[in-house]
């Protein structure tokens, strides 16, 4: 019955978790960082694959369609975000989910931080800062 449980409340929170970054990356916010030129997104074939965006320093919002990874489409994105950086800075930050952990750790990024955040009704949510050396 414990399991059960915890696993009920595990169900909460991850529904919890990807609502509050459904809501953070909606449609109307997407727009206006493509409208302030700080998202750009790759096609394949006409079709949209992947999106990425930053602002000064700070990469975020990037996504590949899960069919399209693993084929290299994110280091695509990852490079020109990185290399539009680096006209200005030494260095990019961004925040890592777990999945994507290993990902940037393979791009050479640090970890600089542990930060938490309070979503949906007081639920703590953690996440790593990673910083990448650009030059």
């Amino acid at each position: 019955m414990k399991l059960l449980l915890k696993l009920f409340i595990l169900c909460i929170i991850i529904k919890k978790i990807v609502e509050f970054f459904l809501k953070l990356h909606n449609k109307e916010n997407i727009l206006i960082d493509i409208n302030n030129n700080r998202t750009y997104i790759l096609v394949d074939n006409n079709k949209l694959i992947g999106t990425g965006s930053f602002l000064e320093n700070h990469i975020s919002r990037v996504f590949i369609l899960p069919e399209y990874q693993n084929q290299g489409y994110g280091s695509k994105i990852m490079d020109f975000l990185e290399n539009k950086i680096k006209l200005n800075y030494d260095y990019s930050v961004l925040e890592s989910s777990i999945p994507s952990k290993e990902f940037y750790k393979n791009r050479n990024y640090e970890k600089l931080d542990k930060k938490s955040m309070l979503i949906n009704n007081g639920l703590e949510f953690s996440f790593d800062v990673l910083k990448k050396n650009l030059n």
